[in-house]
């Protein structure tokens, strides 16, 4: 709801929140705002003072005890009088005061809940009379109401349980008019403040007169400990924001000066889910403290009638119990000194335990140790302790036994699910327990004992203390250290709180769509002023134009400007910064936004800039095409379009263009903003796709450039880079493809597309205010944005690890020199490759050469090379050709990213070897000084060849079917800081590949797609590495974290990649590293790695603004964002 143009009754509206709401209220557009205070609350000057901000007669005060029903009618009337209508109304005056409670309870709801109840009878009365006034039922027009209660109308609070009594109240009568909503038209919501710096909570703190008789110092002491003051205007700011967004019913709380969230009192699923502990005993093992002291606070809240505590006779246990009864009563938790590691002693105490309970319905096997020295300990207490507990649960809880069934929760970790080297017995423990459990859920149908398994990630708790010294003596501990980084942490996450307000900006594509709702909601949050840049002079002009108007003189200015035009560019931006007078925020938005909600074939963004007349055409016609049809040929497109022509060539020249202005746009921002060179740091946004973190099979360039997008950016974010210079590094990706329930309804989908761009908007503001430098986040269907959390390197996939079977098995009989199971392994290499055509690029030295030798090896029938090495590919065709006696190897010259030159060398490698079965593409260079070469060559180059492939391959083309390779390479993003041009190519194979591999592709081309990625390689592109990196300042780091790394030789890979063949299915992918067997690994679906927050709403500060419309105050993390901003 727009709360410009509104008439607003504000209770209590004098002093402190009342006052500052109302304030809020104005700055936001309200047409005009009543207060209504008592006679003596300073209500007039307070009136004054707002006329004297905002204009004459924009506020009035009204003198009115809101306990008296004749005054608060009165006075509703006086309003009405005055303005005509109604459109909020805001419920918050109140008093505070459990000794004098009768006043406090009429006030605070009225009497018609107890004779004496006084504050609450302002809400009800008021509520009531807002009703009559504003709803539909009564002739009205609808409208809001906020009625404020408390957090201890959700919680209760011991220093106030009358006042607490009555704020739960508030919340039920509320929550029970929502339902009214259709015939009202009245949204009814409800703000839970916590404590906060008013006249009212200063007057309760200051003395125990206001309290009741039975409230001592240790329990008003214990309450405060958790409470943090907050001043009115945060609430305020809340209420603004509830009224604005928030839905009929919504309930918010703002609490501890930390931003507002949305909560929901438990229907009766909930509470039912919730009686399902409810009564309930349970047994925890290592119950004193760390986790599973929380699993026995949970356990209590969640209404279990005991808790059994075994740990240690040294744990704090007795002190854990003392709290515990405290919070829960006495009898609630019981401590048992036990050591589980002595099988004896905990069987014996566990049989006590169920005697003198009667039973039990939960056991958590929670207890668990690290030390690895002391590993005969270690693995009694988490293999044999977990085993144990869960055969003496399964024995007394078993139904097979006579038992009423049960729960039980064995506690593996993290480490469990992965490899943990340097503490390989507590990671052995861990996968010991989760096997053991699975095992076990198979038995429930003859148990009725549900056994569960958590896996937590490195918690703050006493298990990693000192872990350096619980490790073998071979492992270094600065291994250790780096180990536990690369694990999911579960101590929560940095976030930072940059203010946007009076901060400068430039954001790239910025004319229209994203571009322009991007620049409008940073002026709406208070930027000084905003620099737009994109290539339409009209359109950009007329977007700052209209920016201008509505914010203020030279609030936008717009630069015309090709971002692909690399000079053109840097001078722009030179110029942007200097006129802005500085930088702060950089989106680097051009290319991205026209295709993400429109299309699933096409990056839309080079229609528009090729075609912007046809733009709206295309995308209709594009989306009316049946499923499955075909868009990846995309020379294809001219038949839905006549003016779509050498769609191709101008497709991978465009996305190669946009990739290198996201980066150029990075380099550049941080050149201006870093600390290291005078800067004040900053924050970039670079926005990429979903499809750079799942790829898309009608999509394969622009996947593979968005994935660059996604890898360039987590480079540039590591802490070498972020500790000097300063600027957050952040990633978008909005969604890229939706199937419209309405394919006839152009109106619908142009209106879901324009707002689909107003809550990406939004998501980006949140974003830049509060994202952790590196993170990376997804906007999709409109919906809030949220945080996804990338692996370092892509995940082993364990769980089909034939290959892995396969070869060592092969080594176990080469170690038996078995001359006859050798030849059955060259037999089912050659029966793959002898008598096939193959084509390699780059093959003239280093992996490509190795390729050559062990496909020749293996019985290739003729072998085209392509390299832009002239004189070595030519030495290479004579020398095998001197070996073999014939012409079995055939080299082009040519330049892999020349697309042109490209389609000649494939049509010659064709006629020369009268067909081409197998392509390994595997030309690279790697030469971060050079990086738009870098990119030229390993993104433009693959994808020529890779889409080249599909043509001459494909058997709905000109080929048979065959098989594609893509070479990568495997890298930790931790290790990638000095080279994050080479990585983001690199993993835009990984998106390409994927794209071209999908299982609709591989049954209509035949082609099976497969992404090699080697580890460190002896060949030339790394000889020289260290003197081509982005500067000399790297050099010392990168050969120093070069040394660490094992190398391997090309022998090794090319090697592996024969044995790859011979298992590995389309879409696979294998790492080959450190001399070692090839493994597979996946690319796990983005949405599986979400990141989930507690609060939903965060505060976003702006600027007043006192030309054009009003500016709200607040965004709303429902439409933004799940991760609260300190």
């Amino acid at each position: 709801m727009s709360i410009e143009g509104k008439i607003t009754i504000v209770t209590g509206g004098a002093n402190g929140i009342g006052f500052c709401t109302a304030r809020k209220l104005l700055r936001n557009g309200a047409k005009a705002v009543a207060l209504l205070d008592l006679n003596d609350s300073g209500g007039e000057s307070a009136a004054a003072d707002l006329n004297n901000e905002f204009g004459e007669d924009r506020a009035i005060f009204v003198a009115c005890d809101v306990a008296k029903s004749e005054e608060l009618k009165e006075s509703f009337k006086k309003v009405i009088d005055t303005y005509e209508t109604l459109d909020i109304l805001v419920n918050i005056a109140g008093i505070m005061d459990d000794a004098d409670w009768e006043i406090m309870v009429d006030v605070n709801y009225g009497k018609m809940i107890l004779p004496v109840f006084y504050w609450q009878k302002g809400i009800v009365h008021g509520t009531i009379l807002g009703l009559h006034t504003m709803g539909k039922y009564k002739g009205g027009n609808g409208g809001t109401i906020v009625n404020m209660s408390s957090v201890a109308g959700l919680d209760g609070i011991p220093i106030a349980p009358i006042y607490g009594g009555t704020q739960y109240a508030i919340v039920g009568f509320t929550q029970s008019l929502k339902h009214y909503y259709e015939k009202t038209g009245i949204r009814m919501m409800t703000i839970c403040p916590g404590l906060t710096t008013t006249a009212m909570a200063a007057r309760f703190m200051s003395t125990k007169e206001h309290a009741m008789d039975l409230l001592d110092e240790e329990t008003a002491a214990m309450a405060m400990a958790g409470m943090q003051k907050q001043p009115p205007e945060h609430v305020a700011s809340a209420i603004i924001q509830l009224i604005e967004e928030g839905k009929n019913g919504a309930i918010m709380v703002v609490e501890n000066n930390q931003p507002p969230f949305g909560v929901e009192i438990p229907n009766y699923t909930t509470l039912q889910v919730m009686d399902n502990i409810k009564n309930k005993t349970a047994l925890v093992t290592g119950g004193a403290s760390g986790l599973g002291l929380t699993y026995v606070q949970r356990l209590l809240q969640n209404g279990a009638k005991a808790v059994a505590i075994l740990d240690l006779s040294s744990s704090p246990g007795h002190t854990a119990v003392a709290a515990l009864e405290r919070e829960f009563g006495k009898g609630k938790a019981v401590f048992y000194p036990c050591d589980v590691a002595k099988t004896e002693e905990f069987g014996d105490l566990f049989r006590k335990i169920w005697k003198a309970w009667n039973g039990l319905d939960i056991v958590i096997n929670n207890a668990g140790i690290l030390n690895d020295v002391k590993w005969e300990l270690t693995l009694r207490v988490n293999v044999a302790g977990v085993i144990q507990g869960s055969l003496l649960a399964i024995e007394h809880m078993g139904k097979h036994k006579g038992g009423r069934g049960g729960t039980i929760v064995n506690i593996a970790s993290i480490v469990g699910l992965r490899l943990f080297s340097v503490c390989p017995v507590y990671c052995a423990s861990k996968h010991d327990v989760l096997a053991f459990s699975r095992c076990l859920q198979e038995n429930y149908n003859n148990t009725g004992v549900r056994v569960l398994v958590m896996c937590p990630g490195v918690t703050s708790t006493s298990l990693f203390g000192e872990i350096e010294t619980k490790g073998f003596d071979f492992v270094k501990p600065g291994d250790i250290q780096a180990a536990l980084d690369k694990l999911p942490s579960q101590t929560g996450v940095y976030t930072g709180s940059m203010q946007i307000r009076s901060k400068r900006a430039i954001v790239t594509g910025a004319a229209s769509d994203l571009g322009l709702s991007i620049g409008r909601e940073l002026l709406r949050n208070g930027a000084a002023v905003v620099a737009m840049i994109d290539i339409r002079e009209t359109a950009g002009q007329n977007a700052v134009d209209t920016l201008n108007a509505e914010f203020g003189r030279n609030r936008a200015v717009f630069f015309h400007c090709d971002v692909a035009n690399n000079s053109l560019f840097d001078d722009t931006f030179k110029k942007a910064v200097k006129t802005l007078g500085g930088l702060e925020i950089l989106v680097n938005n051009a290319g991205i936004i026209d295709e993400n909600n429109f299309t699933k074939t096409i990056d839309v963004n080079v229609v528009q800039l090729l075609y912007p007349e046809i733009l709206l055409r295309v995308h209709l016609q594009l989306l009316a095409q049946p499923p499955g049809t075909d868009f990846f040929h995309l020379d294809r497109m001219r038949k839905y379009h006549p003016n779509v022509r050498g769609l191709s060539l101008q497709l991978l020249n465009k996305n190669r263009f946009a990739q290198t202005s996201v980066i150029r746009g990075t380099l550049l921002g941080i050149q201006q903003m870093q600390k290291d060179s005078g800067g004040k740091g900053g924050v970039i946004v670079n926005v990429s796709s979903v499809a750079g973190l799942y790829s898309l099979s009608q999509l394969p360039v622009y996947s593979a450039t968005k994935h660059a997008v996604v890898s360039f950016s987590r480079s540039f974010a590591q802490p070498y880079h972020y500790e000097r210079t300063g600027v957050r590094i952040i990633v978008m990706c909005p969604e890229i493809s939706e199937n419209f329930k309405n394919m006839d309804d152009k109106l619908y989908m142009i209106d879901k597309y324009i707002r689909r761009i107003d809550s990406m908007a939004h998501g980006l503001i949140y974003v830049i205010r509060c994202a952790q430098n590196g993170s990376i986040w997804i906007s999709e269907d409109g919906n809030p944005v949220y945080e996804i959390q990338l692996f370092d390197s892509l995940p082993q996939k364990f769980d089909d690890s034939v290959l892995d079977d396969a070869e060592q098995n092969e080594s176990s009989k080469r170690r038996r020199s078995s001359a006859s199971e050798k030849a059955k392994e060259m037999e089912t290499i050659n029966g793959l490759v002898s008598g096939k055509n193959v084509l390699i690029t780059g093959g003239a030295a280093g992996l490509g050469h190795a390729f050559m030798n062990h496909f020749l090896k293996h019985g290739a029938n003729k072998i085209t090379i392509l390299d832009v090495d002239a004189g070595t590919g030519k030495r290479v065709e004579l020398s095998v050709e001197k070996s073999c006696g014939e012409k079995k190897v055939h080299f082009i010259h040519v330049d892999v990213s020349n697309y042109e030159d490209m389609t000649a060398a494939f049509k010659e490698a064709s006629n020369l070897m009268n067909d081409i079965d197998i392509v390994v593409n595997n030309a690279g260079i790697l030469d971060e000084r050079r990086w738009e070469r870098e990119i030229a060559v390993n993104i433009g180059g693959m994808v020529c060849t890779a889409l080249l492939a599909v043509k001459y391959l494909g058997r709905d083309q000109l080929g048979h079917g065959g098989t594609l390779v893509n070479v990568s390479q495997h890298i930790d993003i931790k290790s990638t800081a000095q080279l994050p041009v080479y990585t983001a190519t690199k993993h835009a194979i990984i998106g390409l590949s994927q794209s071209l591999a999908d299982s609709y592709q591989y049954e209509k081309t035949g082609i099976r797609v497969i992404t090699l990625c080697p580890g460190l390689t002896e060949t030339t592109l790394t000889v020289d590495s260290p003197n081509k990196l982005l500067s000399r300042v790297m050099k010392a780091d990168f050969v120093k974290n070069l040394e660490q790394l094992s190398i391997q030789t090309p022998y090794v890979v090319a090697q592996g990649l024969m044995s790859i063949l011979r298992i590995g299915e389309s879409g696979s992918i294998w790492v080959i590293e450190n001399g070692r067997t090839p493994y597979e690994v996946y690319v796990p679906n983005p949405r599986s790695l979400r990141r989930t927050y507690k609060n939903n709403f965060t505060v976003v500060e702006t600027k007043v603004v006192t030309r054009g419309r009003p500016i709200r105050e607040v965004c709303d993390n429902t439409r933004t964002g799940l991760m609260s901003c300190a």
